[in-house]
């Protein structure tokens, strides 16, 4: 519209990501909305009637939606109107889906929602070359130390070329996602997103256990192994922020959710196996000798301490005949 200033309102034609596909001005009230040429708003949709609704200004402001003589009706939020019916429009945003169509009216007096923040540049190509790097001698010093001396060269294929391929394979797969959804082969984003993740954790996991056996910090050491799932979370996360922005919402409940279920299944196995939540009964990373900065524990409390378990584990080792028993009665039968 040349000029703006006679503009009483814009009509919003959406995708289904809730992106604009196109704009109609709105020079004045009321707007007809339908298939038919003589409407203000033309939808190309076999599912919308040639004169399918109408939305006009009530002298005190309100909007109003009227239904046309349409089979399929309109969807407003969550109510349906059939032929005929009419409702009335709250906020300056209401989307309305006629047939596959979805509208979304926007007023003169509606305030805008505040600008938002471009996404960052895209990681430079050295960058994820050296974290991606970083990320394997992290792995080829753990297997180094894992592995016995005098081992077949082809142990440490998995650990040079697995992980890289596997990484590549896992973005490869969000990139496809972001393809689909986002019409874009993000590949290089989801990749940084792997990277930045797993790098960090990865020197954490390395670091905390003898942070935790220097200054004897048991539950310090303990909560290192919920670092894998709440990363495994975060990274799930964040990918399914880059694919679909606009269901962020969406995006951050299911993650929650997922992850709060498997949180809880695993401590329920875990209980049921061990009858403990700890991953580990003790803390069993030893620190090096020179970093030890805690007093040692006298032989006779180590001693006392042990003896207070012998209870416990009598208890245990009973229940446990006791269930092998059972189980041996009907094969003696």
């Amino acid at each position: 519209m040349d000029r703006p200033t006679e503009r009483v309102a814009l009509i919003e034609v959406l995708d289904r990501d809730g992106q604009v596909l196109r704009t109609v001005d709105v020079p004045s009230w009321p707007i007809s909305l339908g298939r038919s040429l003589s409407n203000l708003v033309v939808l190309d949709d076999p599912y919308v009637a040639a004169h399918h609704a109408q939305l006009e200004r009530a002298p005190d402001g309100t909007v109003l939606l009227r239904v046309g003589d349409s089979r399929n009706g309109v969807r407003l939020g969550t109510q349906v109107l059939a032929a005929g019916g009419q409702a009335a429009l709250h906020s300056g945003h209401d989307t309305l889906t006629l047939g596959h169509s979805r509208i979304r009216l926007r007023l003169a007096e509606t305030p805008l929602e505040p600008e938002q923040a471009l996404p960052p540049a895209e990681t430079p190509l050295h960058i994820l070359a050296l974290l991606m790097l970083a990320l394997v001698l992290m792995a080829v010093a753990e297997h180094w130390v894992s592995t016995d001396p005098g081992g077949e060269w082809t142990q440490w294929l998995g650990v040079v070329f697995g992980l890289p391929l596997a990484l590549a394979g896992w973005s490869l797969v969000w990139a496809l996602a972001s393809k689909l959804f986002r019409h874009g082969f993000d590949f290089r984003g989801h990749m940084a997103t792997v990277l930045k993740i797993l790098v960090p954790v990865q020197v954490a996991e390395l670091l905390l256990p003898q942070v935790a056996a220097s200054f004897d910090w048991p539950l310090l050491w303990q909560a290192v192994h919920l670092m894998l799932p709440l990363s495994l979370a975060v990274l799930v996360w964040q990918h399914g922020q880059r694919v679909l922005p606009s269901r962020s919402r969406m995006v951050s409940l299911t993650v929650g959710a997922l992850t709060l279920a498997g949180v809880g299944v695993t401590a329920v196995m875990q209980h049921q196996r061990t009858e403990s939540l700890k991953q580990a009964p003790y803390m069993s990373t030893l620190p090096l000798p020179a970093l030890r900065w805690h007093a040692s524990v006298p032989a006779e409390q180590l001693m006392n301490e042990a003896r207070s378990l012998e209870e416990g584990l009598k208890a245990r080792v009973a229940a446990a005949q006791s269930d092998e028993d059972s189980n041996d009665d009907p094969e003696e039968e």
